[in-house]
């Protein structure tokens, strides 16, 4: 008896763990779109998002040297330096969410933004 009420307290505890971790991600993803660095500082930009054709990466500060897009099987598509501000073109890219990497001049990541393709 004592293992029947042990396995439904642990089946109970798991359901109930993973629903508020889901609840909170979905509250603070609402688009499935991210950009906590851009909230901490704001003079790094990535814009538009959702996007159809382009995306521009605003560096006001100019701490980003390297911009890399990877689509989510973690496959670098586009990479590029930067200085300042940049357009890059996503028109030929497939409809779908892809992961916008800025690292800094020694390599160091400062910032990874979802951004999605529509």
């Amino acid at each position: 008896m004592k293992h029947i009420l042990l396995y439904l307290f642990f089946c109970i505890s798991t359901c109930t763990l993973a629903q508020g971790v889901s609840q909170s991600f979905v509250a603070a993803d609402s688009y499935g779109i991210a950009s906590s660095y851009a909230d901490n500082n704001p003079n790094i930009k990535i814009f538009p998002n959702p996007t159809a054709d382009f995306i521009t990466v605003e560096d006001v500060d100019g701490v980003v040297a390297k911009v890399s897009i990877f689509n989510l099987l973690g496959k670098e598509v586009q990479s590029h330096s930067i200085s300042r501000t940049q357009t890059f073109d996503l028109l030929n890219f497939q409809k779908g969410i892809y992961l916008v990497q800025l690292k800094d001049e020694k390599g160091h990541v400062i910032q990874t933004v979802r951004i999605k393709k529509i």
